[in-house]
């Protein structure tokens, strides 16, 4: 009998309040924690009870095991204060609380993938990471 095969992307990284100003500079990090390879381009990111849209801009919407993406307010931003990023890149219109809130991928099923709460720290850069 074969092994199992899971997919299981969730949210393992928030920059939510960057130095300076946070204007187009937010992003998360999803990782693919499952064994099989799954596509994200229809997932959704919830934020603030809104469902924004994820458009690539840039490498694979095809998350192998162990693979991450970057969910960036501006992509271009992104890259361009991270000129070694090589992996896939969305953007996706949102703005990150300064003080916490729980945030979630939604599966092209409409389910909840994986959901995330992050509460503002006192030292920057501010960055949450998931204990998973």
């Amino acid at each position: 009998m074969p092994g199992s095969v899971f997919a299981a992307v969730e949210i393992t990284q928030v920059m939510y309040d960057v130095p300076g100003t946070d204007a187009g500079r937010e992003w998360v990090t999803v990782t693919n924690k499952g064994t099989a390879s799954v596509d994200i381009s229809k997932f959704k990111f919830l934020e603030g009870g809104v469902n924004h849209k994820l458009i690539l801009t840039s490498g694979s919407a095809l998350l192998s095991s162990g693979g991450s993406a970057i969910i960036a307010s501006n992509a271009a931003t992104f890259l361009s204060e991270h000129p070694g990023f090589v992996g896939a890149v969305f953007k996706s219109s949102f703005s990150l609380s300064n003080t916490g809130e729980t945030i979630a991928l939604i599966n092209d099923t409409g389910a909840v993938e994986h959901s995330h709460t992050y509460i503002a720290q006192k030292k920057a850069p501010a960055a949450s990471k998931s204990k998973k």
